[in-house]
């Protein structure tokens, strides 16, 4: 089952005759730039659109915390344990890179 967040995103893509992946890969472009809309998201709200656009997908850690900033711990828990529509997210470990930092990525897996 989708999540309501993911229907709506649908649905409004649909209202505006737009193309569904076009209407993602506009999303996907502007989803962490300050000049758009998503200006007034939270940090949560941010994550959740970046998680529905990548279902499936590797999200690095930088990437995670270029739209959560230093709370993405917190943030990612809030969409794990939200009442309305939680979200499974995983942590996947990369392992060490050469300079003996850990990698980790973050993987959303729709239910369904």
């Amino acid at each position: 089952m989708q999540g309501q967040m993911e229907i709506d995103f649908i649905e409004a893509a649909k209202r505006n005759n737009f193309n569904l992946e076009q209407a993602r890969n506009e999303q996907e472009i502007n989803i962490g730039r300050k000049d758009t809309i998503n200006e007034r998201l939270g940090d949560r709200e941010r994550l959740r659109n970046l998680f529905l656009l990548k279902p499936n997908e590797l999200i690095s850690l930088p990437e995670i915390m270029r739209l959560g900033g230093a709370q993405y711990g917190t943030r990612i828990l809030e969409l794990r344990r939200d009442k309305k529509s939680p979200m499974y997210i995983e942590n996947v470990y990369l392992g060490r890179g050469d300079d003996g930092r850990k990698h980790t990525a973050f993987r959303y897996i729709p239910k369904g």
